[in-house]
């Protein structure tokens, strides 16, 4: 941070030369090559500075440390293409593809923040923050990033979708809001328990007896009904469980998505 408080960021000549570019001026947009590790909330440290997580995204490595530095370096021959200070504490997740690296960020036990940052230069795209803390608020609980720049991540009540192409605001029009009345994401942390697959957000929800998968629509936010062709008929999937040994599991989605423990499964084919 300088005197006012701002981040540094430190780019280094020619670091991205010889990238190829796509629409807009930006890099190509990929398939996002991360595992989305979620760490428990982290704090401050009192030691001296150590790395506490290293994300791979292309030709770089993303690394944070228990300072709250982030720091990018050109995996071909270590170079450091830049490095802020958004926090004096680790930060406590990182999701990020090649365009947008997305942090959770706890300032103080009052305020939990997202921090929007353009993965090629550093620059910070954009801050959200959200009143309460760890302690009792509506803050964010689980985060995932597409490869078309959406971020989608969830409050304890709904699930929430931000552009990163476009300026972050607090319009909640876009929110998916549990009409059930219940608080379905509030331990729903783990990195496999919130996904994006074939323009579909996955999420594990749970309302108390029932624990269930709900599927929407990335573009639109609608509900995405599913069904399968069995020898009595067309059905529409039940993706309810009764507890936490039983929760319907689909190939729906692509590859074994593991949002639920349990052993049932329904194999059918999907119509």
């Amino acid at each position: 941070m300088n005197a006012q408080q701002q981040p540094i960021i430190m780019p280094q000549p020619n670091a991205f030369a010889g990238r190829r570019r796509g629409a807009m001026g930006r890099f190509n947009v990929a398939a996002n090559p991360l595992v989305n590790n979620s760490p428990p909330l982290r704090p401050e440290s009192s030691g001296p500075e150590q790395i506490t997580e290293v994300h791979a995204v292309q030709d770089y490595l993303l690394l944070s440390t228990t300072a709250g530095r982030l720091i990018s370096l050109d995996a071909r021959d270590g170079r450091v293409a830049w490095q802020l200070r958004l926090t004096d504490r680790p930060v406590d997740r990182i999701v990020a593809n090649d365009d947008f690296t997305v942090v959770r960020l706890t300032d103080d036990d009052t305020t939990v923040r997202l921090a929007a940052i353009d993965t090629a230069t550093g620059e910070v795209r954009g801050n959200k923050g959200f009143a309460g803390g760890n302690s009792g608020g509506n803050v964010p609980v689980n985060m995932v990033l597409a490869a078309d720049g959406t971020l989608v991540y969830t409050l304890t009540d709904r699930i929430c979708r931000q552009d990163l192409y476009k300026p972050w605001t607090d319009d909640t029009s876009s929110d998916i809001v549990s009409g059930s009345g219940t608080l379905p994401y509030i331990g729903a942390s783990g990195p496999d328990q919130l996904l994006i697959a074939d323009g579909r957000i996955l999420a594990l929800a749970d309302n108390g007896d029932q624990k269930y998968v709900n599927l929407f629509s990335l573009e639109t936010g609608q509900p995405i009904p599913l069904r399968y062709r069995s020898a009595g008929g067309v059905r529409e999937i039940d993706r309810r469980g009764g507890g936490s040994d039983r929760c319907s599991q689909t190939h729906a989605v692509g590859a074994r998505s593991g949002l639920c423990s349990g052993t049932r499964r329904n194999h059918s084919r999907l119509v």
